[in-house]
This record gives C-alpha cells, sequence and structure tokens, in this order.
C-alpha cells in the first residue's frame, strides 16, 4: 500500500505492533463465561433461557475470534506461549490449530481468489444460480463447514499432515468425554438446550463471517474487505476483529489495538477502496440482500454484456 511510505502512519502502527499483556487471559475469560452461561440456560426457566444461550453464542463467538488472533501470534509477544494458547482454543472449538493458520494465512494470500479458503464466489463463477446457494449455505453453516470440514482437510494438504492428524486427537477425545458426560447427567431438556446453544452459535458465527467480505469486489485489493465501527461489540465479543479492512491492511498488528489506531488509518484506507459500515447489522442487512442473491453481481454482468453487444455500440455511436 502507498500508505507505508508514510513515516507517522508507521510509527503509530510499530507503537502498537505488540499484544497488550492482558490479552493473553481472554481465553480464559471467554471460556469461563461460557460455562456460566450455557450453565444457566440449561437451569434456568423461559424467558430467560433464551438471553443465556444469546450469551453463551458471544463466548463461542469471542473463542473463534481469539483462535484467527492466535493464528496471527496475536495473543502473546511469546510464540510458544501464543500457540499453546492456540492449540488449547482449536482444541476447545473441535479443530487443528496447525490447519486452521495454514488455511487462514493463505486467505490473506489469496483473498476472495479462486483458491480463497475462505471464500465460494469463485468455486462455480459461471453460475449464478450456484453460487447464490453456496453463500446462502455459507451464510448459515459455512462457520461449521470451514472449521470442521475445510481446515482439517485443507490444512493436511498444504500444512503437515502428520500434525493435523495429532492434534486432531485432542479435541476428539475432549469432545467424545465432554459428550458422555452430557448424556449420563443432564435430562432431555438439557441436551435441546445446549443443542440449540450450538446451532444458533454456528449460524451467528456464519454471519459475521460473511459480513467482512461478501457482496464486495473480488479484485484481491483493499476494496475487498469491510470495517464495522462498532467497537464495543468488536471489543468484548469480536476481540477487534470488526476492524477487518486495517487488518488484512496490517495483518501483523493485534486485533485490539486497532481501537486506538483507526483514526490515523481509517482515512487511507477509506481512498485505497476499503468499505466502512456504521455497525454489524447495516453491514449484515446489505450482505443477505445483495451477495446471496447476487443481484450486483447480475446486473453487472448484464451491463457488461449489453455494452459488448454490437447493435450496442452501433446505437451509442449513432
Amino acid at each position: 500500500m502507498d500508505s507505508l511510505t508514510d513515516s507517522q502512519v508507521l510509527d503509530q502502527i510499530k507503537r502498537f505492533a505488540n499484544p497488550p499483556s492482558w490479552y493473553v487471559y481472554k481465553p480464559f475469560v471467554h471460556l469461563a463465561g461460557l460455562i456460566v452461561c450455557v450453565s444457566m440456560a440449561v437451569w434456568v426457566s423461559l424467558p430467560w433461557k433464551p438471553v443465556w444461550i444469546i450469551g453463551a453464542d458471544t463466548q463461542f463467538i469471542g473463542l473463534y475470534a481469539l483462535l484467527h488472533g492466535a493464528s496471527h501470534f496475536h495473543l502473546s509477544k511469546n510464540h510458544k506461549v501464543n500457540d499453546a494458547l492456540g492449540t488449547f482454543l482449536a482444541a476447545v472449538l473441535g479443530t487443528s490449530f496447525h490447519a486452521y493458520r495454514v488455511c487462514h494465512l493463505r486467505h490473506h494470500v489469496l483473498l476472495r481468489q479462486k483458491d480463497d479458503p475462505q471464500d465460494v464466489v469463485n468455486t462455480f463463477p459461471k453460475s449464478r444460480v450456484v453460487t447464490a446457494a453456496l453463500i446462502t449455505i455459507a451464510s448459515v453453516i459455512g462457520a461449521a463447514i470451514f472449521i470442521w470440514i475445510r481446515v482439517p482437510f485443507l490444512g493436511a494438504m498444504h500444512g503437515s499432515a502428520r500434525r493435523v492428524a495429532a492434534e486432531l486427537l485432542l479435541p476428539v477425545t475432549l469432545y467424545a468425554v465432554v459428550i458422555w458426560l452430557l448424556i449420563t447427567t443432564l435430562p432431555a431438556s438439557g441436551l435441546i438446550v445446549l443443542a440449540a446453544t450450538l446451532a444458533s452459535a454456528i449460524v451467528w458465527g456464519s454471519l459475521i463471517d460473511i459480513v467482512y467480505h461478501q457482496g464486495l469486489p473480488t479484485t484481491g485489493e483493499t476494496e475487498c474487505s469491510r470495517s464495522l465501527d462498532c467497537d464495543r461489540f468488536g471489543f468484548w465479543v469480536l476481540n477487534g476483529e470488526n476492524r477487518h479492512a486495517e487488518h488484512h491492511a496490517y495483518p501483523n498488528v493485534p486485533l485490539p489495538n486497532w481501537r486506538y489506531l483507526t483514526p490515523t488509518v481509517k482515512p487511507i484506507m477509506q481512498q485505497k477502496g476499503a468499505v466502512y459500515e456504521r455497525g454489524y447489522v447495516t453491514a449484515l442487512m446489505k450482505c443477505l440482500f445483495v451477495c446471496p442473491l447476487c443481484v450486483r453481481c447480475f446486473f453487472h454482468r448484464y451491463h457488461e454484456k449489453l455494452d459488448s453487444n454490437p447493435r450496442t455500440q452501433a446505437a451509442v455511436s449513432a
């Protein structure tokens, strides 16, 4: 980016190049919050049960955002500590940390291109209907498909298959034990609440994921990313992921530090084409009504065909 020649911007970025010291404890805060919220959701009655389910969902999303940060060494200056936390987070979420890092870093390199492991818009580029269907599916269960299927498969393909297999033993064993304990101790109503909590977390997480890139150009440049100006929700739940355009431009900056850097970097990012939305709901509505239905894509291709039509060109020249 041209902004890298600006010494003042670089100086500010260097000042915030290290993660905050308290960030290393955030995974345990989210995990404790998840346990409390799930426990309350199981044992309380209506109308409070949905409230605690939503609370549990925010903690799931927070853990996932921290896994993302760990893949960039954002949790700790000590890389061994960072990777230990990343492995722990991956086990809690049922995947391999090594595989996740391999896939996510490919996403940064191949942003919105054919082999981007976190995008589906180029899977069937000639079929608007299939693309619409894939994006709609991704909007609902994309997070689960990515973290439980694509991450292990692509991580083994592009990284170390042995390491992926070894790391998957931990979450498989952990989940087997936890599921057995839950089945033997909880009533059927409690198991239904747990299933509803997991399902709603997957849907909400998927809807958050599509906000950052979907409905935007597929050039692989700055205009492919969207940032959200909802820093309170971003700080407490998304752990700084809401500053997504900045993150793709400067991926080495720890995500929670962007709340200090955004006033400096945002004007530069806007000049480069980055999209900014006031909040998550506004961005989500644009993604749902523009991207899954491929309205923008359809009209863009329609006008391209119209412009290339000899009759149209003759009419214009006349």
